[in-house]
């Protein structure tokens, strides 16, 4: 039997900001947005079981929101796992603080490619891409590209349609507007490059050959640098080194000294908030 679905999506709400005494709506809510996401076939693809992209959405409603109006923030977070190892390795990572939504029990979650149909369904599946588009480029190079370029088009009948400004270029490097700008976008073409270099042909090798698997690391993390000298301002990249940093400390503490040392200057520069803490993990 084959399989369609490319998603095992683990939703959570969190009601800590909201004072309400309906949880019965956002339970509802929870379980037709995991329907939606693990149901809806993206691709054209055949995905078996142990194969589909595991994600998770944290959905943290604010005090703004209502029955009728939903406001929340939003924690987005994929795995891929690690080739011959039951390990699994973190994909995207991002934070949208800007969801507002309506959201009615009777109305089902139904996505319509290429039409804007509500503002929940355009906001799930424009992630929905991402995710997908994020997960094929670890494994093949540029491979993402028509999923990032559908998460465009979503974009695209949103501004037209939707009042949300996160669709939009307003100048908060923050929105999600950029998320797809900047990864159908050629000065972020080193990112992708770095994303296939890092995972794919370095730590899908981890446990084959380990010094030639961190070169290849150290090159994806090289081509990060480059995406993100052009892009100082790049919120994905500063979530996803972040993400990276308990990996790569692990990973690279067994490492020849010098190698140590070009990935703490690179991190020194991806992430110099944290560079202590680098240097502290791997001894340096």
């Amino acid at each position: 039997m084959s399989y369609g679905q490319e998603l095992l999506c683990n939703v959570k709400i969190n009601l800590s900001r909201v004072q309400t005494q309906e949880t019965q709506i956002y339970n509802q809510l929870q379980k037709a947005i995991e329907e939606f996401m693990n149901t809806t076939e993206w691709t054209d693809d055949t995905f078996q079981p142990e194969e589909r992209i595991q994600c998770s959405i944290l959905l943290t409603f604010t005090s703004g929101s209502s029955v009728n109006q939903m406001e929340a923030e939003v924690q987005i977070q994929s795995e891929r796992p690690v080739y011959n190892t039951d390990y699994k390795t973190t994909g995207l990572t991002f934070f949208d603080g800007s969801w507002q939504f309506t959201y009615n029990t009777s109305q089902p979650l139904i996505f319509t490619e290429n039409a804007y149909s509500t503002e929940l369904t355009a906001l799930l599946a424009y992630f929905a891409y991402i995710i997908i588009g994020f997960d094929y480029d670890s494994f093949s190079s540029r491979a993402g590209e028509p999923y990032y370029q559908k998460a465009m088009n979503i974009l695209n009948f949103s501004q037209q349609s939707s009042l949300n400004t996160g669709w939009r270029d307003q100048g908060d490097t923050r929105a999600r507007y950029w998320l797809a700008y900047y990864l159908t976008n050629l000065q972020f073409e080193n990112f992708r490059k770095g994303m296939y270099q890092y995972y794919r042909i370095g730590i899908d090798h981890l446990s084959q050959d380990p010094d030639k698997a961190r070169k290849h690391m150290l090159e994806g993390l090289q081509s990060v640098e480059k995406a993100f000298r052009l892009n100082p301002l790049s919120l994905l990249i500063t979530l996803w080194i972040r993400s990276k940093q308990e990996e790569i400390v692990k990973t690279f503490f067994d490492a020849r000294p010098q190698v140590k040392t070009q990935v703490l200057s690179l991190v020194k520069t991806i992430d110099p908030s944290r560079y202590s803490i680098y240097k502290r993990g791997l001894r340096q």
